[in-house]
């Protein structure tokens, strides 16, 4: 799924994209496509700071005690993207108020981090980010994974259809 969202949108750019996939990911609970729009919003957020040019770093991982990073997010298992951009970063000032809805710029962009920052409080997820003016954007995302049991938001749903042979 990430590389494939990587494709379509740097299809057309002179980004330099770097795309650092684990052997495995397991499964997470992306029934509505949560993680999908959140890697869009920040890659489309990535690709507008670079301008069309420049470089592009995504690293999915698992991490099972974001606590230990000062994330306050309880001990689990989580889908830990980190998508680092060398655009133009965000200025220390704007940093804070970057995920509130009533903060965007002139030209009117700039609702992708509050939309990000919605879906992933929603679904007990959570984004840090560091940024430096000049020198880029490094956002940090997790997303809880499924767990077979009654604490997991899909333990009462049925199961998902199986994988289409044919595609």
């Amino acid at each position: 799924m990430i590389d494939s969202i990587v494709k379509t949108l740097l299809a057309d750019t002179q980004i330099k994209v770097n795309l650092q996939l684990p052997a495995y990911l397991p499964p997470h609970w992306d029934r509505q496509g949560t993680l999908g729009d959140i890697l869009t919003r920040l890659i489309t957020n990535a690709l507008q700071a670079m301008n069309g040019n420049g470089e592009l770093l995504i690293r999915p991982q698992l991490c099972t005690n974001p606590a230990e990073k000062d994330i306050p997010l309880k001990a689990g298992r989580y889908i830990c993207v980190h998508i680092i951009d060398n655009g133009r970063g965000i200025a220390p000032e704007n940093l804070p108020a970057s995920l509130s809805v009533f903060h965007y710029r002139s030209d009117g962009a700039g609702m992708g981090l509050p939309i990000v920052y919605s879906l992933l409080k929603k679904n007990g997820g959570y984004i840090r980010i560091h940024s430096q003016e000049g020198k880029g954007t490094d956002c940090e995302v997790y997303l809880p994974i499924a767990e077979a049991g009654v604490d997991s938001p899909l333990a009462n749903e049925p199961a998902p259809f199986p994988p289409n042979p044919m595609s």
